[in-house]
């Protein structure tokens, strides 16, 4: 029995025909699930926000405010200032003047008519080659914020135009006592 090349060679051609077969619509789907089911070449960052209050003086606090960027996608984000992606942190106060009329339980607090009392704009422009934002990795800024006593504060993060006019929030309230 010897070595025929003739019959491995048309065993190998029909076996890498079925292994073609094969392989085409496994990576139909798998293309069509990465790019069009599960969408993981659109940028997709999240923020979080959290806020510490420290003694600073008889009539004011630090308002220490850690904003929580996170790269929850699968492709790099790039936040490269201002018009070109940017975060911001405002602080406002929530006045004491907002009590419930007699013939509610509550009242809404309406954002747009608080004042602001600090805010910190375009915190990526701080950095020169842009905030890179690897998927799956949290960063944290600390910015820090003297407030007076006695007040409640609506500190409110954002991450805005990383495309497009996007943008995702999140905020928190505070009592500085």
């Amino acid at each position: 029995m010897g070595f025929q090349l003739a019959t491995v060679k048309a065993w190998a051609d029909l076996a890498l025909t079925c292994a073609s077969l094969i392989a085409l619509p496994v990576a139909g789907f798998w293309a069509y699930n990465n790019f069009a089911a599960e969408d993981t070449h659109t940028l997709n960052p999240n923020i979080t926000v959290s806020a510490d209050l420290l003694p600073y003086s008889q009539d004011f606090e630090l308002l220490v405010v850690h904003a929580k960027p996170k790269n929850i996608g699968k492709v790099p984000v790039i936040l490269r200032g201002k018009a070109n992606g940017d975060i911001d942190i405002s602080v406002k106060s929530i006045s004491e003047g907002l009590t419930p009329p007699a013939s509610k339980l509550a009242v809404a607090v309406n954002e747009a008519k608080l004042d602001t009392v600090a805010e910190n704009k375009n915190i990526t422009s701080e950095y020169a080659d842009g905030y890179y934002m690897e998927p799956g990795i949290e960063y944290d800024e600390v910015r820090s914020f003297v407030v007076r006593k006695n007040a409640t504060y609506l500190v409110r993060v954002e991450i805005h135009d990383f495309e497009k006019d996007n943008f995702v929030d999140a905020s928190c309230i505070v009592r500085a006592q």
